[in-house]
């Protein structure tokens, strides 16, 4: 196997304990918006949600349609056409993520946006569809409202997603597949993320 000289700053990558506070806050202003009638906080805690648990790329987000979601009877995935390179893959989801997105596209219906399989499932107060750059500004607005650092970008995000799931797992090729990776030598930069959080527990051990 070949050696990757790139390596991911793992102090550019929210911690477990971030994330988790970043969570609670964004789905408890979810729900108090569901209550108003207010749109914006629902739609933020649908993609950071989306974004924590898929690693999806933020071009990836943006280009979801409703018939990409496979969240029928027995299903969780989602189907993503182009990834990086052009490349087609099936991410695996929760299932919590997946009763999350069936929700979702309900409050949408309900609200008189398309849920059609041709659909965005992601649109913005205009009636667009999310750039990058929306989303980008999206995840700003809820690194403030979970109090944290606006040092992390949202590809942190998938970082965090990639390396808790091979400190998971221990499985180069399934976090390799989840990612999108042509090379799992690219893959291989989450062992290292992975060693250097080991060796930080151990630390505080003594």
């Amino acid at each position: 196997m070949t050696s990757n000289t790139w390596r991911i700053d793992e102090n550019r990558i929210p911690s477990r304990e971030e994330i988790k506070r970043l969570a609670k806050a964004c789905r408890e202003r979810a729900e108090a918006a569901l209550a108003s009638g207010r749109r914006q906080p629902v739609v933020d805690w649908m993609m950071l949600h989306l974004l924590i648990g898929s690693g999806l790329r933020s071009h990836e987000v943006a280009a979801l349609h409703v018939k990409d979601l496979q969240i029928g009877h027995g299903q969780a995935a989602v189907h993503i056409r182009e990834g990086k390179g052009g490349k087609p893959r099936l991410v695996a989801i929760s299932w919590r993520l997946k009763n999350h997105l069936r929700r979702y596209l309900g409050w949408k219906e309900r609200h008189g946006e398309p849920v059609t399989q041709e659909a965005p499932v992601f649109v913005s107060e205009q009636g667009t569809e999310f750039t990058t750059r929306g989303i980008r500004h999206l995840f700003k607005r809820c690194l403030r409202q979970g109090g944290l650092s606006d040092k992390y970008g949202v590809h942190a995000i998938r970082h965090f997603h990639l390396s808790a799931l091979y400190e998971s797992t221990k499985d180069l090729r399934l976090t390799q597949e989840q990612a999108g990776h042509a090379s799992v030598s690219t893959t291989q930069v989450y062992t290292h993320v992975s060693l250097g959080r080991r060796q930080e527990a151990v630390d505080k051990l003594f």
